[in-house]
Order: structure tokens, then sequence, then C-alpha cells
């Protein structure tokens, strides 16, 4: 598991460093990130192939001996912590068990296992939580038998484009739903006055067909009623 630590479970202490806030906390599911860079200390080596080799067939030695790869292993799974906001939150969370105790020395301390030797333990204990690293990013192997956390070097998740919102429109302040319904009458009537308009004066207007008859063109738009007659030489 890839654990995220966000700005809202973060806080500066009186030291001026960074530690995880005392505050309800969830995590949300995250998907691939475009990099991701594991502890840098050799504790990758023993960890399954990484994706990009196994989707091109590499073995697991080629992948983290000879090509020194730390990205963390194909099934692993990204999570971020962020605050919990209300109580609406819960449906994140799986179903409610029974309160257990808190766990004695749960203090985010690197303790080594009490049922190996101290010398089968040197590097592969698991590092300070409470030494937050620049990634503010850890990699936890969880197995039967115990869980060991390491600090990533660096990780990058794909920026996340904010959507604009649409603006809804508005009318006119001096527009209200009673003069609007006025102002389309007033529209209506001025159309239907246009068209009549349109209408008398389409009447008055000469016809093709009648030029091409030869008939003479209706007196009306254009013409003067009674033309003067035409002087012609004797």
């Amino acid at each position: 598991i890839v654990v995220t630590l966000t700005e809202a479970v973060l806080e500066k202490g009186e030291d001026g460093k960074l530690r995880v806030a005392d505050i309800p906390v969830i995590a949300e599911l995250q998907d691939m990130p475009e990099l991701c860079r594991g502890p840098a200390d050799g504790f990758m080596q023993k960890e399954p192939i990484c994706k990009v080799c196994k989707e091109k067939n590499y073995t697991r030695d080629y992948c983290r001996n000879t090509s020194k790869h730390t990205t963390p292993p194909y099934q692993a799974v990204y999570v971020k912590l962020v605050a919990k906001q209300s109580d609406d939150d819960d449906h994140l969370r799986p179903a409610k068990r029974k309160k257990r105790k808190p766990e004695e020395n749960a203090d985010g301390k690197p303790r080594p296992d009490p049922d190996t030797p101290d010398e089968a333990t040197v590097g592969i204990e698991s590092d300070d939580l409470t030494e937050i690293h620049k990634s503010r990013t850890f990699f936890a192997a969880v197995s039967s038998k115990k869980i060991t956390v390491k600090w990533c070097e660096h990780i990058l998740y794909p920026e996340v484009a904010e959507v604009p919102q649409q603006a809804t429109p508005t009318m006119p302040p001096q527009m209200n739903m009673g003069n609007a319904s006025n102002m389309q009458g007033q529209l209506w009537d001025a159309f239907r006055a246009g068209a009549m308009w349109a209408q008398s004066q389409g009447g008055q207007m000469q016809m093709p067909g009648a030029q091409m008859m030869g008939q003479m063109p209706t007196p009306g738009y254009g013409h003067p009623p009674n033309p003067a007659p035409k002087n012609t030489a004797v």
C-alpha cells in the first residue's frame, strides 16, 4: 500500500517540523500515479516486479537488480489520507467493528521484530513515521507476520483539471417575471403589424408574370398612378 499524507492531515509542531495531526482521517483511493520512486535503501529488491516490467514480461531480477527499479509492485494500491469532514464520509469506511483497546506503543516509531534477533532486522526495519519525509508518501509492505513501512523518494500524481462551472443566465435587474410577459406581448404585436404591412405592400408591387405576358404593371408602389404620355414626332 502506498499512502500519501495531504496538507489537511499535517500540522507544524512546536519545533517547526511537520507532524501528523491528531484528527479523524479517511483514505481516498487514487489512480496510478505518473511516477513513484520508492525507498532507495535496497528494500525494494525483495518486492514483486513493478507494473512496467510485468507488462513487458521481464523477470523480477531484471527489474529490481539489473534495472534498479524502486517503483512499488504492480499490485500496489495507492491512497491519500484526508481529513474526515462529516459523518457522511462513513460510507467510505468498512462496516463498524467492536472497539478495541488502544495498542500499546503505537506511536509510529519503528521497533525490532521480537521473534527475530536484532542482527536479522538490520537494513529491513521500518522508517520513523514521525519524521515526515519531503515526499509525504510511504510504502507499507504487509505480510502475515508484520508490517514494514518505508518512506518513498518521490511521487507524482496527474493534475486534475477543474471543470468550470457554467454561469446561470440571469435577466437584467429591471426585468422581472411581470414585465417579461408584457414585453412578449409587445413583441408579438410588433411582429403582427410588420407582417400586415408587408402583406399590404406585396399586393401593390408589380408581378413578374404580368410583364412576361405583356401586360402593364398595376399602378402601385414605385410607379406613378398616371404616367405622362410620351412625345411622338410627327
